[in-house]
C-alpha cells in the first residue's frame, strides 16, 4: 500500500490529507470540489490583478469611515485597501494612492501630501505596506489586509 500525503493552503482555508493512494483516487472529485470552493473564496491572482474580496460599491471615503481614519498614514491604508480589495489591484503606485487619498474628500488634507514620503516609509517599516517594486509601488501586507477585511466584514 502506497501512502500519499499533501497539504494545500489558500488565504481562507487549508486541506491536509494522509492516506492510501487508492483512497485519494476514489475521492479525487470531492478534493477537486473542495479546492474549487476554496479558490472561489480566496483572492487568487488573475493576470496580475487580485480578485476583489469585498463589496465593490465601497468607496475610499466609506472604507476610511469604517476604519476610523484620523491621520495621513491611516488614509494611505484606506486608499490601498480600496485599490486592493475593491478594485482588485494587487500592486498600487504612489500616484494611485495619492489619487485615492484625494478622492476621500471627507478625510483628505493637503498636508498629507507634504508628508507622503515619511508616511509611506513609516508604514513599510511597520509592515503595514510592502514595497513590491522600488521605489514607488506598494502592496498591503498580509497581516494588514486580513485586519482590514475583518473590519469591513463586521461593518
Amino acid at each position: 500500500m502506497v501512502e500519499t500525503k499533501f497539504r494545500i493552503e489558500t488565504p481562507n482555508s487549508a486541506i491536509e490529507f494522509a492516506g492510501s493512494e487508492s483512497f485519494v483516487e476514489s475521492q479525487l472529485d470531492k478534493i477537486e470540489e473542495l479546492l474549487s470552493m476554496a479558490g472561489t473564496q480566496s483572492r487568487a491572482q488573475f493576470g496580475g490583478a487580485v480578485a476583489p474580496s469585498v463589496d465593490d460599491d465601497l468607496s475610499t471615503n466609506t472604507i476610511a469611515a469604517i476604519l476610523g481614519v484620523n491621520s495621513g498614514p491611516e488614509l494611505i491604508i484606506a486608499a490601498a485597501a480600496y485599490l486592493t480589495l475593491v478594485k482588485g489591484e494587487d500592486r498600487v503606485t504612489r500616484s494611485r494612492l495619492t489619487e485615492e487619498m484625494k478622492a476621500a474628500t471627507s478625510f483628505f488634507k493637503a498636508t498629507y501630501l507634504n508628508n507622503l514620503s515619511a508616511y509611506l516609509e513609516r508604514l513599510t517599516k511597520a509592515d503595514r505596506l510592502r514595497i513590491v517594486a522600488p521605489p514607488n509601488t506598494y502592496a498591503l501586507s498580509a497581516r494588514e489586509r486580513q485586519s482590514i477585511e475583518a473590519k469591513l466584514a463586521q461593518s
